[in-house]
């Protein structure tokens, strides 16, 4: 709420105004005299919480559903083992960066949880710069709106089952990937709107899955 927002803000500037770091992100970008002290922190607030608090919702939230469906949970541990990760492992020579793509499970675990419980519920505000129609609905200019996020991915047309968590619905060679497709439960890309789409998705969205991928494996 309001109260917390304040006090997070607070805090951080209060970090901001002891730090001697001089390559600090806020000193370094202060120096390039470009912005001001409200652009610069504003912007450090989203990486804060863009960068850090929506990966932290996203993990707690795979490892609820991992409790709540041991199933997947056991077919997760068993990929994670037949690739060598495993408890007393060496972390730093298993994880490389052509393994972490070949995570086909783990992978669709992360995509199924972004999907059933995404980190935001809705999008940033956009404004209209010009008068438009969208579905034929008139949009003047200078109007300001956002899209919704969370009921797409609860949509029946879309998705078979949605309040079940099941990674075999992002792969298209699952049984239950073919069994959804004959129902005619198809997804497009509106059907997935967690890091939005096009050119102004989520820049952090690469980042945020080979994270994901890392903190979830190390935790199972």
């Amino acid at each position: 709420n309001q109260e917390n927002t304040q006090r997070f803000y607070s805090a951080v500037k209060d970090i901001i105004s002891r730090s001697q770091d001089e390559e600090s992100l806020w000193n370094q970008i202060s120096s390039l005299n470009q912005f001001t002290e409200d652009e610069i922190f504003s912007d450090l607030i989203v990486l804060i919480g863009a960068g850090s608090e929506t990966a932290a919702h996203t993990l707690v939230a795979i490892l609820y559903y991992l409790k709540k469906f041991p199933n997947t949970a056991k077919k997760l541990k068993s990929e994670l083992d037949k690739i060598g990760i495993r408890k007393g492992c060496n972390l730093e020579e298993t994880f490389t960066m052509d393994n972490l793509q070949e995570w086909e499970y783990l992978g669709n675990t992360i995509k199924e949880g972004l999907r059933m419980d995404p980190a935001v519920s809705q999008s940033i505000y956009y404004e209209a710069f010009k008068g438009t129609k969208i579905w034929g609905v008139p949009i003047d200019k200078g109007t300001i709106m956002k899209y919704e996020i969370i009921t797409s991915s609860y949509d029946e047309n879309d998705w078979l089952n949605p309040w079940t968590f099941e990674p075999e619905r992002h792969d298209i060679e699952s049984e239950f990937y073919n069994l959804s497709k004959n129902q005619g439960k198809t997804q497009n890309i509106y059907s997935k709107r967690t890091f939005s789409h096009g050119p102004r998705n989520g820049p952090g969205m690469t980042y945020a899955q080979l994270e994901l991928k890392v903190m979830l494996a190390y935790f199972i």
